[in-house]
């Protein structure tokens, strides 16, 4: 298939476009290339597939991107950084620093890339990432807020990047979280509510009685945060 043709559904990278991106990806290509893009980015040991359960929360008429985190898990699947094998005490903190440093460059940089191979020039650009992939674009939007007209940070953090709010427009920012999550406390989701706050963006914060996931009504809300966002 063509880089530029459309898609009826998600397929699998090819070994070109894995190659020319840097990731292995799947990839939903709608017929406009000025169609709006939205970029699904996983959590810890997950893959090119599970962040497609979000598909429903979007209008028709986008073109979807999921990569795929380039480094294999321990517990399987794949993650942006190992969480498991950085040192304990003052080091640990510097070793996360780097390695969320390299992935956040290596989405950057997928991004850029996946644009150019399917020649697309999308109006607008959400990005909704789950858990450690919320953690990822927390720091991506921090960093580089021009990239995205919108995120959604799902059952995830905020990482506290320190330095300067950026100047101009800020993209808002959704934040879906369960109020029973056992793998990322609530009390994570206020507090990043207040930090991105602090820092200019426009935030909204959901939350559900369901663990670590989006319930039915955090879906609900999301949609129509999404239809709000892309309109």
């Amino acid at each position: 298939m063509n880089a530029s043709a459309s898609m009826t559904q998600p397929q699998l990278s090819t070994p070109d476009a894995t190659s020319q991106t840097g990731l292995i990806h799947r990839v939903l290509l709608f017929e406009s290339p000025e169609a709006p893009l939205v970029l699904l980015v996983h959590g810890r040991a997950g893959n090119a597939e599970v962040m497609w359960a979000f598909r429903r929360t979007l209008p028709e008429g986008v073109t979807i991107l999921a990569p795929q985190a380039f480094l294999s898990d321990p517990v399987g699947g794949f993650s942006w950084w190992d969480v498991s094998t950085y040192p304990r005490g003052e080091d640990a903190l510097i070793s996360t620093r780097e390695a969320i440093g390299e992935a956040r460059s290596r989405l950057l940089s997928f991004l850029d890339n996946a644009v150019s191979h399917y020649k697309l020039a999308p109006r607008k650009v959400i990005a909704l990432g789950f858990s450690q992939g919320a953690g990822l674009l927390s720091s991506v939007v921090q960093r580089e807020p021009s990239r995205f007209s919108g995120v959604g940070l799902l059952a995830g953090f905020v990482i506290k990047e320190g330095e300067p709010a950026a100047f101009g427009a800020l993209p808002p920012i959704f934040i879906g979280h369960g109020e029973l999550d056992e793998v990322v406390p609530l009390a994570l989701a206020h507090e990043g509510k207040s930090y991105l706050e602090s820092r200019g963006h426009l935030t909204e914060l959901h939350t559900d009685p369901v663990g670590h996931k989006l319930g039915t009504s955090g879906m609900r809300a999301l949609k129509e945060w999404n239809l709000r966002v892309l309109a």
